[in-house]
């Protein structure tokens, strides 16, 4: 049964292959020329973009004045058998995005639908992109994670170990990224709010299981709403590449 389904699977990208070598190589292309000029746009910051990178930074610095106190809460009422809190982490990290993402890209090229196919290279390139950023983030400030730490400002440069590598949050800022994509892809606020919840609560299961502070979660909430954004406004063909940053709700999520 293992072999037949392999053959299948096989055969079907196969099939892909031969019928869209040509659409893939543009989606490679895409996928590179949006990565290019990502990395490429802080060189032409706006002063408005420089405005609010500034509140942002300011904002999560402001923010981990808060880290401890949020750790001791959070460890004080720490319940093992709240699957909720202590797997949702698990839940919604690299397996399911990565299964999304491929469940995507096949029904794009097989049913030839073109919104399936946009979803799914927004997505990677979302993904791609906001991983590259968290773990570039992570090694240069090599701080430490809450289990480890006496306090919220331990700081270890330039580390590649795991128990240095806190800030800030991979798993949440993935979720936001995935999240703020799929979010666009019905207006209706109900469709919205599952998506942010979703991607929040990631973030409440990283300090929950003492694996991030709570400033971690916020610089990797900023991380993927950002570049899923700006993926998606280049995807679009919109000429204003920004931020695109509404300030007053990071004023609210910063209170919440």
């Amino acid at each position: 049964m293992i072999n037949n389904l392999l053959f299948w699977i096989i055969l079907v990208c196969f099939n892909i292959y031969s019928q869209s070598y040509g659409q893939l190589k543009n989606d490679l292309k895409n996928i590179f020329e949006t990565s290019k000029e990502y990395f490429n746009y802080p060189l032409n910051f706006s002063s408005d973009d420089y405005k609010k990178l500034g509140i942002i930074s300011s904002s999560i610095a402001t923010s981990s004045f808060f880290d401890d106190a949020i750790k001791k809460f959070s460890q004080n009422n720490f319940d093992s058998s709240n699957t909720l809190l202590t797997k949702f982490d698990s839940y919604y990290h690299i397996e399911f995005v990565s299964a999304t993402i491929l469940g995507m890209f096949f029904y794009g090229n097989l049913s030839n639908n073109s919104d399936a196919k946009k979803l799914s290279n927004n997505l990677i390139a979302s993904s791609l992109l906001t991983g590259i950023t968290t773990f570039g983030f992570k090694s240069i400030f090599g701080r430490s994670r809450p289990y480890i730490a006496d306090n919220q400002y331990e700081f270890n440069w330039f580390e590649f170990e795991d128990k240095f590598l806190s800030f800030p949050s991979g798993h949440t800022s993935l979720a936001f990224s995935f999240s703020t994509i799929m979010a666009e892809q019905n207006h209706t606020f109900l469709w919205k709010a599952i998506w942010f919840s979703a991607a929040a609560l990631v973030g409440v299961s990283r300090i929950y299981n003492n694996k991030h502070w709570f400033s971690d979660v916020l610089a990797g909430a900023a991380i993927g709403y950002l570049t899923a954004k700006f993926v998606m406004n280049r995807n679009n063909n919109d000429s204003s590449y920004n931020l695109n940053l509404p300030t007053n709700k990071i004023v609210i999520l910063i209170r919440l």
